[in-house]
């Protein structure tokens, strides 16, 4: 996925690829407050649209007074939500002049949107374009001396304390090392020294949050901050939200440099804050440590505080599916229910009752107690 954006209830993503196809042009929606399902049907909204007056691939995604612009190179189209039966539909604004370097070179602040194409700096509401930049030199600057095979490195962001928007460039250069800043109320321009790679703006925070080319964070105004980063998983029920899970081991195998520390934690629900009980520090290429976490659902969590780590860690996942397959192996009951079908996907030895329906789970003995035989892969009837 190129870039997303959020209208509504939707989700919306453009420039994307699923396993068959890859979909340049496309944008997608999720369903109504449903993340997880991007496939129409006739029971959710969800759905897809080509854009196929673009004449390049979709570059940005961003918020443009109650719809969504979409940039090409040097196109701008208009997303609006339509509501039921087709929720969006999109207009061309512009068929050519501004666009998008990358996917984080346009930000929206109030009812405009302030960019980087190819053609240099611009403002605009949708209904109107102006270049900005062209008399104080800004535009033939950038035009002169920016790499344009790292277009894609390009980064913007509003600096609300200061009414100004940035974009953070690669100046003769690989990676980012100049901002420029434009100050929406004076229409000021400047250039400063800078290494800044990615951006998210003030909401939580009241200061944006800056990233750059070495690691480090920074809150916008404030100087640098000390980073820590934390990941957390989902609840894990293991395949049965009913029984309580026990945990009294896990390996972890990590590349790169660095020392994570790994937390286990339990809930009896599945939107519980996790309980932490056990936690070590992953030091070493492989490690197995010895804990006793138990729960309905359990929980993983991975920290680190240093911005120099380049570690990966393998093994978790196996771990966490090898758990699911033993404890589905360990807690099948034989079904009281005669079954009209045998159950998918059996292991060996499994029980189960038929109700006589194609003459039986073998296809012959008619109605009675069945065992799976793995070896055979074919269930036995028992009487």
């Amino acid at each position: 996925v190129r870039a997303v954006a959020r209208q509504g209830p939707h989700i919306l993503a453009i420039n994307y690829s699923t396993e068959t196809n890859d979909s340049p042009f496309d944008f997608a929606w999720c369903s109504a407050d449903d993340p997880d399902t991007w496939v129409a049907s006739a029971t959710n909204s969800a759905g897809s649209l080509t854009i196929r007056e673009s004449n390049t691939e979709l570059k940005c995604i961003v918020p443009l007074g109650s719809g969504l612009a979409v940039y090409s190179e040097d196109q701008m189209f208009l997303i609006n939500y339509t509501g039921a039966p087709f929720y969006f539909g999109y207009k061309v604004v512009t068929s050519s002049g501004i666009g998008a370097v990358s996917s984080n070179a346009v930000i929206s602040v109030g009812r405009q949107n302030y960019g980087l194409s190819r053609r240099g700096l611009f403002v605009t509401n949708g209904s109107t374009v102006e270049q900005i930049g062209v008399a104080e030199g800004i535009e033939a600057y950038i035009r002169e001396n920016i790499a344009t095979t790292e277009y894609p490195q390009v980064s913007a962001y509003h600096n609300i304390k200061n009414d100004e928007v940035v974009w953070s460039l690669p100046i003769n250069a690989a990676e980012p090392t100049e901002e420029i800043y434009y100050n929406y109320k004076t229409g000021a321009f400047g250039v400063r020294t800078g290494s800044i790679s990615a951006f998210t703006e003030s909401s939580t925070f009241d200061n944006a949050i800056s990233g750059d080319t070495l690691g480090n964070i920074y809150f916008e105004g404030t100087g640098t901050s000390a980073q820590t980063t934390t990941g957390e998983t989902r609840a894990h029920d293991l395949g049965d939200a009913n029984s309580i899970k026990e945990l009294t081991s896990i390996r972890v195998g990590k590349r790169g440099l660095g020392n994570p520390v790994i937390q286990i934690g339990w809930g009896e629900d599945i939107n519980d804050t996790p309980t932490y009980t056990d936690s070590f520090t992953v030091n070493e290429t492989f490690k197995e440590e010895i804990l006793r976490t138990a729960g309905r659902y359990l929980f993983l969590k991975v920290s680190a505080n240093s911005p120099t780590d380049t570690w990966e860690l393998t093994l978790i996942q196996q771990e966490f599916d090898s758990l699911k397959e033993t404890l589905r192996s360990l807690t099948h009951n034989v079904s009281l229910i005669p079954l009209s079908a045998a159950p998918i996907n059996p292991f060996d030895g499994w029980l189960a009752i038929s109700d006589g329906t194609g003459s039986g789970f073998d296809g012959s003995s008619g109605a009675g107690l069945y065992r799976y035989n793995l070896a055979s892969t074919a269930w036995v009837h028992l009487g």
